[in-house]
């Protein structure tokens, strides 16, 4: 979260406070180097605190162009989808889901409130699986955007769920056969 948030609002950011549910530990320094903030450890919850000004502010890194094509791409494909289904509901969680980087099976079928195995079975039961349906997901996204947007090909790869630009450059030549500069070329 710390690197996250560095990387959205320069190094210079540091929280105002931090409460944590762990006990303190022997390295209780680290932490406060590293949250440049006061801790209470301990806590009822695990909660970080911001500035308000800072927390209203707009992101210095915001790419208003791919929010909007973002927007778009995620409309038009819920537009096409079927609300009924449980694929198409698995679907549109992952396209919620992707750009956090956690869209886990766990974590949409909880979304869906079912268990990962009750998840499975009924996909099982619409001949399809969570690992083809996630694909199928970061494919469609991916030509979207590839098509519409002249977005770095790494913050398509960070909105697609990819840690790494080399991963999605990987699969997406996989799904597709080109890499993902070259399919961009050919549209």
């Amino acid at each position: 979260v710390i690197t996250l948030c560095e990387e959205a609002y320069g190094k210079d950011f540091s929280f105002l406070r931090a409460d944590l549910k762990r006990t303190e530990p022997g390295c209780a320094e680290q932490f406060r180097s590293r949250f440049r903030a006061p801790i209470v450890f301990s806590a009822d919850s695990n909660t970080l605190y911001l500035s308000k000004e800072l927390a209203l502010s707009p992101l210095p890194t915001a790419n208003a162009e791919l929010a909007r094509i973002n927007e778009g791409a995620v409309d038009h494909y819920l537009k096409h989808v079927q609300q009924g289904s449980l694929s198409r509901q698995v679907m549109n969680r992952l396209i919620e889901q992707l750009p956090s980087g956690h869209a886990s099976q766990e974590s949409v079928a909880s979304s869906l409130f079912m268990s990962p195995r009750t998840l499975q079975r009924k996909l099982h039961e619409e001949q399809t699986s969570y690992k083809q349906l996630l694909t199928e997901t970061r494919t469609e996204l991916a030509r979207q955007y590839l098509e519409t947007s002249d977005a770095p090909v790494s913050e398509i790869a960070y909105l697609l769920g990819f840690s790494e630009v080399g991963n999605f450059t990987r699969a997406f030549r996989r799904w597709t056969g080109v890499a993902p500069s070259e399919y961009r070329a050919q549209q």
